[in-house]
């Protein structure tokens, strides 16, 4: 599908619906708009699509407040990003189990795969 939109150097990460590509297109809400236009008129779904450039997401690793905690295990470190800027959310939550929100990014430092 990501070559019909002629974009270059295409990599998918495993199953989780993350690409990463190329292309000369630098406006992130365009190209937002065109990937999700695209998986709609293919798969018939309509699903928020969210770019990011290599600079932001350099940046937000860079940013990611866990890093200094987990030098020896990054495993535990993860990152996910919301469509939007949530207005609400439980901060006391978060803080208990090590998250922590800056703008549409959540870090999260736990280990995804142990069950409490």
């Amino acid at each position: 599908m990501y070559e019909k939109l002629n974009f270059e150097n295409i990599q998918t990460y495993i199953q989780s619906s993350n690409v990463i590509f190329s292309t000369n297109n630098t406006n992130t809400k365009e190209l937002e708009k065109i990937i999700s236009s695209k998986i709609e008129t293919t798969f018939g779904y309509d699903v928020p699509v969210i770019v990011i450039s290599v600079n932001t997401l350099k940046t937000i690793i860079e940013n990611n407040p866990f890093a200094k905690d987990s030098q020896k295990d990054k495993t535990y470190l993860h990152i996910t990003f919301l469509a939007e800027i949530p207005i609400e959310f439980n901060k006391e939550s978060i803080i208990e189990k090590k998250m922590s929100r800056r703008g549409n990014c959540f870090y999260i430092k736990c280990n995804l795969f142990v069950l409490p």
